[in-house]
């Protein structure tokens, strides 16, 4: 497993042991499910083997077991002990009806904090989080990342919303979106961090538009939900979309390579797609201009010879030695690897033997979407390989990030004074957006009569907290508590909330603005950030070309 980190240290982190009854509910943001047990099974496979149940708090609610339960709703968390058993709080799905809700289940195995503490509110974290997930791996930085934030916002500072109420987070997983965005709307949850892809976006929100949820997705790709009603005013997209990282990659490429930008270059383009670039990889295809011409032209375009200028690997397809041999009879100008971070480890190697007595070697364009490949350490002492690598990633103060780096990697410790993970672009995103919800959430509560507040006053504090001209917040503990002061004034609240990573401009249609940078790898192995920039497809400051 990636980082060397164990299934039972992540279970150990998270996972909060608590008995769960035999009846399982299938919940969603509307006031009532169903009136009978075949409105249940049409509502798709994460409802499978639910019945509707005709009485007690779950009543209008899809359960594993149709059989009736006991009359009533309830009035606090202790009352669902007596109506269902441990394990479920007393939620609110609508101003006038609290009904007993089961926080652990298969569809969200994850809390962080306590839930079952009376007025405790509930923040959504949704990733490839469950043990058998085949991200999970990666998602586990997801889940770590928002419980350093809100770690460092509770524990360390001791932070609590009027009338002493704390957050909680319940981990749901993204393979069954529609499953964990409905649990998470019946558990009344105050905002929702995720999905980690845009194909589980759409189906999450379904569930969570009704419920006026807003939905932080750090996601790397588009908004999928765009067409379900409620989304826009409940989704915002903080990970680069498709076409804004393709324009990066476009802008950076003709950089490195200027031939590219004339009608009669011959620059030949080798693209490496990794699991879950497929999308990313048709959007390239189709929009990434070099030579003049788009990607899908240059595929076909005779100049560059019977090849083509262009070609897309799809790695989960081939073997590393059967991808090396293809990549070398393409012979490509520039490699552009979109993959995780196996690539300079298994399959870069094998390249640059292959490429060992050529005279002409590839450019390595590098877009670091997640995590940092430290593969490149393969020949960091060769000055002329790494005048070859060429990377950019999402535009950020490194100052701030190696803090963040530091403070993430002694919150994952194993013990044993030895520190966690080096946290990927995707834990910091979750730190981020965990952050965000918290400050909106923690503002809505001062603007709430007695301290009540929804999923839609969240939405609409988001502004004032990442408000222009306001006073700057930064991320990490040091700037809590003048966050706190600054919000703790209600109506006149507002900040500017600076994440480690993400963008929180002002956004536009929902979707924060990336801005890319440059790096280049130093004799260390290690990455250094560039003065150049990338904004709208356009490269600002520095000096365009290869790294020196």
């Amino acid at each position: 497993m990636r980082h060397g980190v164990t299934k039972a240290f992540l279970l150990g982190l998270f996972t909060l042991g608590l008995a769960s009854p035999a009846c399982s509910l299938h919940v969603s943001g509307e006031a009532d499910q169903c009136t009978t047990d075949d409105d249940c099974r049409g509502r798709g496979p994460d409802f499978a083997g639910t019945g509707c149940a005709k009485a007690g708090p779950r009543a209008g609610f899809c359960v594993d077991s149709a059989e009736p339960l006991a009359e009533g709703e309830c009035a606090a968390n202790a009352d669902c002990v007596d109506l269902v058993g441990p394990g479920a709080i007393c939620a609110s799905t609508s101003a006038e009806r609290r009904r007993c809700v089961q926080v652990l289940t298969p569809e969200c195995p994850i809390v962080l904090g306590n839930p079952f503490v009376e007025g405790t509110h509930i923040l959504g974290v949704i990733g490839e989080v469950a043990p058998d997930d085949p991200a999970y791996a990666r998602d586990y930085a997801h889940l770590a990342g928002a419980k350093v934030a809100l770690d460092e916002l509770q524990s360390e500072r001791g932070v609590t919303l009027p009338g002493k109420r704390r957050f909680a987070i319940v981990g749901c997983t993204s393979s069954r979106p529609r499953a964990a965005g409905a649990r998470l709307a019946a558990l009344g949850a105050k905002a929702i961090v995720g999905p980690t892809t845009e194909e589980a976006l759409q189906k999450v929100v379904e569930q969570t538009a009704p419920a006026e949820i807003p939905v932080l997705a750090g996601a790397l790709g588009d908004n999928t939900a765009s067409g379900v009603k409620g989304a826009e005013s409940t989704v915002f997209l903080f990970g680069p979309g498709r076409d804004a990282i393709v324009s990066a990659l476009g802008a950076a490429l003709l950089d490195v390579s200027p031939e590219a930008r004339t009608p009669q270059g011959k620059v030949r383009l080798a693209v490496v797609l990794g699991r879950g670039r497929e999308l990313l990889g048709q959007t390239l295809t189709e929009k990434l201009v070099f030579n003049e011409k788009t990607a899908v032209v240059n595929q076909s375009d005779p100049t560059c010879g019977a090849g083509g200028c262009y070609r897309a690997f799809d790695a989960a397809k081939l073997t590393p030695a059967q991808l090396a041999d293809e990549l070398t009879t393409f012979a490509p100008t520039v490699v552009v690897p979109l993959t995780d971070a196996t690539w300079g480890s298994t399959i870069l190697p094998l390249v640059e033997q292959r490429f060992a007595a050529a005279t002409t070697k590839p450019i390595y364009l590098h877009v670091v979407l997640d995590e940092e490949d430290m593969g490149y350490r393969v020949q960091p002492n060769d000055p002329a390989f790494r005048r070859r690598v060429f990377g950019i990633w999402p535009a950020r103060d490194e100052g701030t990030f190696a803090s963040f780096r530091d403070r993430f990697r002694k919150a994952t410790s194993a013990g044993a004074g030895s520190p966690g993970p080096t946290p990927s672009l995707t834990a910091a995103r979750a730190y981020d957006l965990t952050a965000l919800a918290f400050y909106a959430a923690y503002l809505a509560s001062f603007r709430g009569a007695g301290g009540a507040f929804g999923g839609a006053d969240v939405t609409r504090a988001l502004s004032d907290v990442m408000a222009a001209g306001a006073r700057r917040v930064g991320p990490g503990p040091v700037d809590v508590p003048s966050a706190i002061a600054e919000l703790s004034k209600g109506a006149a609240g507002r900040i500017d909330f600076d994440g480690v990573v993400t963008a929180l401009d002002p956004m536009n249609g929902r979707v924060a603005p990336p801005r890319w940078q440059t790096f280049c790898v130093d004799a260390q192995g290690a990455y250094v950030g560039g003065a150049r920039t990338y904004k709208d497809g356009r490269g600002e400051g520095g000096t365009p070309g290869l790294c020196r």
